[in-house]
């Protein structure tokens, strides 16, 4: 902006000898007042012209994004593989998140979007895996999910 400013300045004189006296003045001040209208101008109008937030407070943009987090503790002894599978419509998506959680650690996904979801928790084993638990779960906007598995 103050380099604008100071180009703006520096074309002033160049232009003035090329017009008459009244011109200039006239010229002068339209760049003028243009110029105030710009650095005037709040930078919250700029970006986001069309939102306005339910109350007075700034959303949060996980609530813009219909976004959360989803972790997954893993209180036994064993390592664990968890499957999530996103629901659209009446059928879920063919390609699941897929995540090992070793033992006593903790695993996070970021930024899912909210929806139903379905998992499935299997034991990982020498002979094959060996399903623990499945069943569904509804993950809210800023929810922020944090599930614990034990034995």
């Amino acid at each position: 902006m103050k380099l604008f400013f100071i180009l703006c300045m520096l074309t002033f004189p160049t232009i003035s000898f090329c017009q008459s006296p009244g011109q200039q003045i006239v010229e002068g001040s339209k760049t003028l007042v243009e110029l105030i209208k710009v650095i005037k101008t709040p930078r919250q109008n700029l970006t986001a012209q069309n939102f306005t937030p339910a109350n007075n407070n700034a959303a949060d943009s996980c609530v813009l994004k219909q976004r959360s987090d989803l972790c997954y503790k893993n209180n036994s002894s064993k390592v664990l593989t968890i499957s999530i599978y996103k629901r659209n419509g009446d059928v879920y998506d063919t390609l699941p998140f897929t995540m090992k959680v070793l033992a006593q650690k903790q695993e996070c996904w970021y930024e899912l979007r909210a929806g139903i979801y379905k998992y499935k928790i299997e034991q990982d084993a020498t002979t094959g895996k060996t399903i623990l638990s499945e069943g569904e779960f509804k993950l809210e906007a800023c929810e922020n999910m944090v599930r614990e598995i034990s034995e």
